[in-house]
Order: C-alpha cells, then sequence, then structure tokens
C-alpha cells in the first residue's frame, strides 16, 4: 500500500512538472492567419533568432517559431542544420506579409542565404506548405495576455 501511494505521489509530481515547463516554452502566443492558428515559440534573443529550428526533427502542424526584433530590419535566413523544409513570414509590424518564401533543407555547403523584399518586425518559420496566405496579406499576432501586438485585422 505504501509502494503503491509513492509511486501515485510520483507520478503525479512529474506530471505536474512537465505541464508546467509545457507551459514555459509555450507561453500563450498564438497568430490567426485566415481561420488558421498557430501556437507559437518566441525567439527574441539574439541567440534564440540565429538558432531558430536547428537540429529539431520536426514541428507540429499548428505550432511556429516566430523571432520578433525591436525595429523593422531585412533578416536573412539560411537552413543550415534545419532537418525539415520551412516556410518562412515576413511579416510587419502592422500585420501584413511583406515576403514568404518556401525554403528546402540544406544540402549544400555553404548554405544558401535567403533574403526579404522589405524589412520586417517579425519573422516566422512553420513547416512547409502549411501558411495560408499570401505576401499582402494580413495576420494578427496575439501575445500572452490576449493583446494583438499590432493593430487589430479586421475580419479575425
Amino acid at each position: 500500500m505504501k509502494t503503491a501511494f509513492s509511486l501515485k505521489t510520483l507520478i503525479l509530481v512529474c506530471l505536474i512538472n512537465t505541464a508546467a515547463l509545457a507551459d514555459m516554452n509555450n507561453p500563450g502566443y498564438r497568430l490567426k492567419a485566415a481561420g488558421q492558428v498557430f501556437l507559437l515559440e518566441i525567439a527574441d534573443s539574439k541567440e534564440q533568432k540565429a538558432r531558430g529550428l536547428m537540429h529539431r526533427q520536426s514541428m507540429p502542424a499548428s505550432h511556429g517559431l516566430l523571432m520578433v526584433f525591436k525595429q523593422d530590419v531585412a533578416v536573412p535566413i539560411w537552413m543550415k542544420n534545419v532537418l525539415f523544409p520551412l516556410d518562412v513570414i515576413w511579416i510587419s509590424h502592422d500585420g501584413i506579409v511583406v515576403d514568404l518564401k518556401t525554403l528546402p533543407q540544406c544540402s549544400e555547403d555553404p548554405c544558401p542565404v535567403f533574403r526579404p523584399r522589405q524589412t520586417a518586425r517579425f519573422v516566422l518559420e512553420v513547416g512547409a506548405g502549411l501558411f495560408p496566405l499570401n505576401r499582402g496579406d494580413k495576420v494578427e499576432i496575439i501575445d500572452a495576455s490576449g493583446d494583438s501586438l499590432h493593430p487589430p485585422v479586421s475580419g479575425l
């Protein structure tokens, strides 16, 4: 009896800790695009942006990595050590898709560098073929508190 209780307690503690870690990795940021919602990981440090999605085996279809910049910049992207193809979307401060590219895995060294057509405040990375919009379309990025990070987009 005592062993069963201890084992149940241990399992419960592990589940609680796992849920807490999951919440830390997913702060609740979301991106809405044409009725589709992506749960976002945020890359806001220099190191997180440089690492991007390197060395990951996969990413769930409803997830993405959002790089956040303090001002509009022309962020180049390369696919070094990224193990699956990506849709890379450059987004303005007001939620407009200013450029997007589907990028293959890098199979040559050095890996090619892909540059956007214009500057952007955000860069979104999702699995290839999953992003439903085109250049000029609008998205809405919502932070953990439920506030939009830019002016609201009608129709979302």
